[in-house]
């Protein structure tokens, strides 16, 4: 899923992921999961970014990540911030920790982070 050489990226409004993710992929099952963009689109918008990654996942994976997502949410919707993001001239961005988290399937919910604070051993790099 992280490497695909082909990858459905749609604006930020469009709503038909199932549509357009199966034009991508037609031989591709999808039952039994959901189209998620990986990073929410409010946070998109807030980023300035105006397109977002599909990706399948699990249902529970994909209903466990609205308090991480508000945490993001929050922080790139003060002005300061904005005008960092806008510095930065990025138009769009491949995937934070929570996003690559739910891209694999992972299941974000649970305590405060807990979740996360797991997967960031994942990535932390080996002495």
């Amino acid at each position: 899923m992280l490497h695909q050489p082909l990858q459905v990226w749609v604006h930020r409004t469009y709503g038909r992921y199932r549509r357009a993710y199966q034009r991508a992929f037609p031989d591709t099952e999808l039952d039994g999961l959901v189209l998620s963009h990986a990073m929410n689109r409010r946070l998109a918008a807030a980023k300035g970014f105006d397109f977002v990654r599909l990706t399948p996942t699990s249902r529970a994976a994909n209903s466990s990540s609205a308090f991480a997502e508000g945490w993001a949410i929050d922080r790139h919707s003060v002005d300061e911030q904005i005008e960092r993001n806008r510095k930065l001239g990025l138009s769009v961005q491949y995937a934070d920790l929570t996003d690559l988290m739910l891209i694999l399937d992972i299941r974000l919910g649970g305590g405060v982070m807990d979740a996360v604070n797991e997967g960031q051993k994942l990535i932390r790099p080996r002495a």
